[in-house]
């Protein structure tokens, strides 16, 4: 590698991070360990009750579990779905979450205890994240607080869905790498970016999608910051040969459930509307009307889950709650620091996924996605 690129060209990224936790910052981290048990603690004893528990990762624990036992061998083929389909695909979180779910603990409590661990990490990760952008410890650690107990990620347990909170835990470590990568001029970084977005792939692909776009967007700002920097166009050669990096990682690590879902999604319900309009109201259900960003402060106004709900959607299963004071503490936070380095993208990001939310309830908008982006029109709940 040449000289200029081992030359630190974002000096408010901390290098290294990952590897340099001071002993006060591991305490920390013991801290969202501890919360997370503190929270979930009755799923060691008792199996849960959630939709998808039930009805999914159960009877496919049971079968890898008792495929494994009897063959020593991952099960590479599910007789029981679509009368037989290849097993990587359909157990989703192979191999990451799924040895926890599956192998270590019984089939019952396992898959509670993964979304225990899933919990745990998106709060390491985002501390992780969050330090490396030279925050202080304490700040980093709130920061970190705040996104692994948000409403959006800690009520996915209610109706049993592990693979959507994974895409987000995994999100801030994926941008740690893109901006170790970028700081340091190390190469293995940007792999190490594709494997965890590889891992977001098989964990929920709409999520995954979503988490393309927006790290490709940031992805191009720090290739921005970079250019702004150096005025020099060959100092673009790095990052495009890091982006390729990152996309063939990514793909070799999803590829036995990405290929496999391109095949057989033509005999899903996603894969067989015909008429546009068909398409549209698919795509759109769900959508989130903007008087639903009150939940926000008050996840109960128009009712909780689908026992209470009276609000714009079919029914809700999870809730958005943030709380007041994180929402006053991001404004002040963003009044304080708008000149700094991150902050414009983050807000301007932040107010296109709005947007991009309301779906049905702003037609002008999202059709620019729904027309113009690949397959996103296969997804539902925007």
């Amino acid at each position: 590698m040449s000289k200029h690129h081992k030359k630190e060209y974002d000096t408010e990224i901390s290098r290294d991070n990952l590897l340099d936790l001071k002993l006060k910052d591991k305490g920390l981290i013991f801290i969202f360990a501890g919360l997370s048990l503190l929270l979930f603690y009755k799923i060691l004893f008792e199996p849960p009750v959630s939709p998808d528990f039930v009805s999914q990762f159960f009877p496919n624990s049971v079968y890898w579990k008792a495929y494994f036992l009897k063959h020593f061998s991952l099960a590479f083929w599910q007789p029981y779905i679509n009368a037989g389909t290849p097993d990587l695909d359909t157990g989703a979180f192979f191999p990451f979450i799924n040895i926890i779910t599956t192998y270590i603990f019984p089939s019952d409590l396992g898959p509670g205890i993964g979304y225990m661990f899933i919990i745990f990490l998106s709060g390491l990760f985002s501390f992780i994240y969050f330090k490396s952008l030279k925050m202080s410890r304490y700040s980093a650690f709130v920061a970190s607080l705040i996104y692994m107990l948000c409403g959006d990620i800690i009520s996915y347990f209610y109706p049993g869905h592990l693979g959507k909170p994974l895409v987000m835990a995994l999100l801030p470590l994926s941008l740690f790498f893109i901006d170790q990568a970028f700081a340091s001029g190390k190469k293995y970084y940007f792999i190490f970016a594709g494997l965890a977005l590889g891992q977001s792939y098989l964990s929920h692909p709409q999520i995954f999608y979503y988490s393309v776009i927006f790290q490709s967007c940031y992805y191009a700002y720090r290739v921005f910051l970079r250019f702004k920097e150096t005025r020099n166009i060959k100092e673009m050669i790095y990052p495009a040969l890091g982006y390729g990096l990152m996309g063939i990682f990514a793909f070799l690590y999803a590829s036995p459930g990405l290929l496999n879902q391109l095949f057989y999604q033509k005999m899903t319900s996603r894969g067989t509307l015909e008429s546009r309009e068909a398409m549209w109201q698919f795509a759109t259900s769900w959508s989130h009307h903007p008087l639903e960003l009150l939940t926000f402060f008050i996840p109960s106004l128009f009712g909780l889950y689908n026992q209470t709900y009276l609000g714009w959607k079919p029914f809700v299963m999870t809730t958005d709650y943030l709380g007041a004071i994180t929402m006053v503490l991001a404004v002040i936070g963003i009044i304080l620091n708008w000149k700094k380095r991150g902050i414009k993208f983050f807000f301007f990001a932040l107010v296109i996924m709005i947007l991009f939310s309301f779906g049905r309830h702003f037609p002008a908008f999202y059709k620019l996605f729904f027309n113009y982006f690949p397959h996103i029109k296969k997804f539902r709940v925007p």
